[in-house]
């Protein structure tokens, strides 16, 4: 791709779009000639999109009609090009069934298929390029000078598609002058000559770099097994892929530029790539055993429709309208997905029923609204008489166990808790005040977020993404809230709603929902990655979506996590939280008396609880203070407080949150690791720390300070026991990893040297070595680049070691065939090293550097080594011997040094690099 910036070439971009404009085609080998016209357009293409605006390039985007067309006519001609290479290139069998004739006829008519689909794909292809001209055009009309240039390459490409003259074609006569003149007889200099060679060469090794980087990952995507990612990474990132996965070595030159613009295009819908991972048959798989994990995927779905919508309880309609919801709703069949869909409706009639109306605009109750009127019996008549209302009018919300329906009835509240018994006080009604206080600060807390948003948008300020994500986190964060409260509602603890114990029990949403909740907050993370150009996390991210359904087996997710949830089912302990509720007033305060001497006889035989039974008999007896102040309970509270604090492990395990055995299953896993003491310790501290912060935060209303924890206990994880929490939430396939991180660092890459860095920390290079593997005989002139190490010999001076970089030129022999492994063994014949002027070049930084004087003498090094050559690789080990007059300097004095002629018998790791194929006899 290329970038319009500042420092951009617009010289030398001027100058290439000149020269592709009077490039003449009639010259090109017709077999190529379609590539190379498709190869420059695409060039051309890219150049006048850098200089667009970046709000004008929106409109350049082809439709999906169009993209389909392409795909599929690429798709069917890589089939009969594979069809037609196989046929072409193995060995038949002739008799009398199987002619010479049959065989050329099969040939034939492959080839004639090839051609026809051949023109077809770059028919479309050149329709597509064609229409994407055509949108440029109508983006330079304010620049007559492009515009002009625009339409010129329009007409041109016209009439080459139209096999018609192309009058703008002209040879470049210098060029031609300049290809005609004769390597020996001209008046190149013979340093000329050797630094022509050893840029080539270091050129050379660079594109085997690239090559068998590509190879890799085309062996990879084609390769797709169960335990690799390989379908993923084709789902996510399909422009990408697909064009690795076709890549041929004579598009090396247009790589980068290339690779970079698909880049750009997949990563800019990823989350409509990442919806479809949902038809990979390994999905589909899961989703077959676990029916109602199809919804989790429309957790992406709302991701680009939650940062626009203008009051959070629009985000309840998205889920209302979801297809998904929609159909599980109106079919009783399943129950799980029945049950589901209506769970989620009855926490969309909760949040519409948690809205005032403030100046004319829609918004959640604050914690304020709810203290303040939280206390009115009335206001409780009020609230569940219309929630009843609502459910008969707009919701009808049911629950389906075995064959039976039975329906959500507020009503039912109204028989059970009568009014009489709520005035008379004989009935703890506290509901909303109690558990609806985190759904309320979420509410804020987004309403702020949303507000401040508004704000800027009307400023015409810059609004960081950052605070998009965090709005979007906000309102997902709440749903989950919404979705525990409606949880809560189902539950005969409560005495709210009155359902049979066998629904009320089986209906546990927020657990059934985690993957939904988890995949639609990677999402969110993934497109804050994607603002952050961190690319290798946003892809590898969506490529984990998929591992969030298999929920089953996520032990340390949701140990956690289901600790949390137990805690706030637990009515006891939610009891005992009201205690500690910071907005309490006095009145409250008396009512919590009965229910908090309920939860003390329970507790009086449990003696690993006599902290807390002593602690709350203590403060019980407070209550029989008729002046008893607010600020006296509170002090009164501290040493309730304190008890608890005591005794909240053996808390958790008589409420059974069983927090001792999770401990000891996680240290036993450690253990069998070899994980030493230290680490154990360390993790355990950790683990008693998050569960004490849990009780804190959910029991006693102190700041929640478990996600920082959760953090530190998954990288601690990840560092010593990764296995454990990566069975099904993190990406282990090493493999993809590299191809991820690899597409990341040329998306990010700047100049062609980081392209490089990026390739040479993916791959080792390999290339057209493999030749010799497929050889019955091969003679070439070859280059072996490499580190050779041996020892020296000469006349005037004692053994010495050596170790250095070399680059050999001269014949390679392998008068036999390799070997059945592909290994192959051949004879070199060096006849000069250049390893100086090589390795000089293989710095980009000297790219420009001019050579020292040398001569003949100085390069010249005849030898004979053994080369062995490995399978699928350009690595080769040399051994041998070599003589060079020059290839070693001693001292002699002070600054002075002589040259002598030395010998080096060597074994060394080099490059394979045929630089010309003599003669070679193949065994296909």
């Amino acid at each position: 791709m290329n970038w319009a910036q500042k420092s951009s070439p617009v010289m030398g971009d001027a100058a290439v779009l000149i020269d592709l404009l009077k490039k003449d085609y009639n010259a090109i080998n017709p077999d190529t000639r379609l590539e190379e016209i498709n190869t420059d357009r695409e060039k051309i293409i890219g150049i006048l999109k850098s200089y667009l605006e970046d709000s004008k390039k929106s409109s350049l985007v082809i439709d999906e009609g169009s993209i389909k067309k392409l795909n599929d006519s690429n798709t069917q001609y890589t089939r009969v090009l594979k069809a037609f290479n196989a046929v072409s290139k193995t060995t038949v069998t002739l008799n009398n069934g199987y002619s010479i004739k049959t065989a050329e006829k099969e040939i034939s008519e492959l080839q004639k298929q090839l051609l026809i689909d051949k023109k077809k794909y770059f028919a479309v292809k050149y329709n597509n390029d064609n229409e994407q001209l055509l949108k440029i055009k109508e983006q330079y009309t304010d620049n007559p000078y492009l515009l002009e240039i625009v339409c010129l390459f329009i007409e041109k490409y016209k009439v080459l598609d139209a096999n018609q003259m192309d009058y703008l074609a002209q040879n470049n006569y210098q060029s031609s002058i300049q290809k005609s003149l004769p390597f020996i007889g001209g008046d190149l200099a013979f340093e000329t000559i050797i630094d022509g060679l050893s840029r080539f060469l270091a050129k050379r090794i660079k594109e085997e770099l690239t090559l068998h980087a590509i190879d890799k990952i085309k062996k990879y995507l084609n390769d797709p097994k169960p335990e690799n990612y390989s379908e993923e990474l084709v789902v996510i990132l399909p422009k990408t892929t697909n064009y690795l996965k076709r890549f041929d070595a004579n598009q090396l030159l247009n790589f980068t530029d290339e690779l970079k613009q698909l880049i750009e295009q997949d990563l800019n819908a990823i989350l409509d790539n990442a919806k479809r991972l949902r038809l990979l048959p390994k999905i589909q798989n899961y989703i077959a055993n676990n029916p109602d994990l199809e919804f989790a995927f429309d957790g992406l779905e709302i991701i680009p429709q939650l940062s626009k919508i203008k009051n959070p309880v629009d985000y309840f309609e998205l889920l209302e309208n979801s297809k998904a919801l929609t159909n599980w709703r109106n079919n009783t069949d399943n129950s799980s997905k029945f049950n589901i869909a209506q769970g989620l409706r009855l926490a969309s009639m909760l949040a519409y029923s948690l809205t005032v109306v403030e100046n004319g605009e829609q918004k959640f109750a604050s914690i304020d609204f709810l203290s303040n009127y939280g206390n009115e019996t009335n206001f409780y008549f009020l609230y569940f008489g219309f929630l009843h209302q609502q459910n008969l009018k707009y919701f009808n919300i049911q629950f389906k166990k075995a064959n039976d329906i039975f329906p959500f009835e507020v009503k039912k509240i109204m028989t059970t808790i009568t009014v009489e018994k709520i005035r008379g006080g004989q009935s703890d009604f506290n509901f909303i005040k109690e558990n609806l206080v985190n759904v309320a600060q979420y509410a804020e807390k987004i309403h702020t977020t949303a507000q401040s948003i508004k704000k800027k948008n009307k400023n015409n300020e810059e609004i960081e993404y950052e605070e998009i994500h965090g709005f979007v986190h906000d309102i997902i964060g709440f749903t989950e809230e919404i979705v525990a409260t409606s949880d809560l509602l189902l539950k005969n603890d409560y005495n709210v709603i009155i359902l049979p114990d066998s629904v009320s029990t089986s209906l546990t949403f927020k657990t059934k929902l985690i993957p939904y909740f988890a995949i639609a907050k990677t999402g969110n993370d993934l497109v804050l990655d994607l603002h952050q150009k961190k690319y290798s996390n946003a892809i590898i991210k969506a490529i984990e979506i998929p591992l969030y359904l298999n929920v089953k087996d996520q032990n340390f997710k949701n140990n956690l996590y289901n600790t949390k949830i137990l805690l706030e089912q637990q009515s006891d302990l939610m009891t005992i939280r009201k205690a500690f509720n910071p907005n309490i007033k006095i009145e409250e305060v008396k009512n919590l008396k009965s229910p908090l001497t309920i939860v003390n006889l329970k507790l009086m035989d449990k003696k690993e609880l006599k902290n807390t039974q002593e602690g709350l008999d203590v403060f019980l007896k407070s209550f029989d203070d008729s002046t008893l102040t607010l600020n006296q309970y509170k002090q009164n509270l501290k040493v309730f407080h304190n008890a608890l604090i005591k005794d909240s492990t053996y808390l958790f395990a008589n409420f059974g949150i069983d927090t001792e055995k999770i401990n000891k299953n996680i240290l036993d896993y450690l253990d069998s690791k070899g994980q030493s003491e230290k680490v154990q310790e360390h993790i355990k501290n950790k683990l008693i720390a998050y569960q004490k912060a849990l009780f804190q935060s959910q029991i006693l209303y102190q700041p929640d300070a478990t996600l920082v924890l959760e953090n530190e206990l998954r990288d601690l994880f990840m560092a010593f026991a990764p296995d454990y929490i990566t069975n099904n939430t993190v990406l282990k396939d090493t493999q993809a990893l590299k191809i991820i991180h690899l597409l990341n660092d040329i998306s990010l890459s700047a100049t062609a040297e980081d392209v490089e860095k990026a390739i040479e920390s993916f791959a080792l290079p390999v290339g057209s070595s493999s030749l010799k593997e497929r050889a019955r005989s091969y003679y070439a002139i070859n280059s072996f680049p490499g580190i050779m190490g041996g020892f020296e010999f000469s006349d005037h001076q004692d053994r010495a070691t050596t170790l250095g970089f070399t680059a050999p030129v001269g014949f390679y022999i392998q008068p036999w065939g390799a070997f059945k492994k592909g290994t192959s063994i051949g004879l070199f014949i060096p006849i000069i090293d250049i390893a100086a002027p090589v390795r000089l070049r293989l710095d980009s930084n000297n790219d420009t550097q001019t050579l020292p004087e040398f001569n003949f003498n100085d390069i010249f090094s005849p030898g004979l080594y053994v080369i062995y050559g490995f399978r699928n690789s350009p690595f080769a080990v040399n051994l041998g011997m070599q003589y060079g007059p020059k290839l070693r300097d001693i001292p002699v004095g002070t600054d002075a040094f002589e040259s002598v002629d030395s010998y080096r018998v060597n074994l060394g790791v080099t490059i394979d690099i045929p630089l010309l194929t003599l003669s070679g006899k193949y065994k296909d």
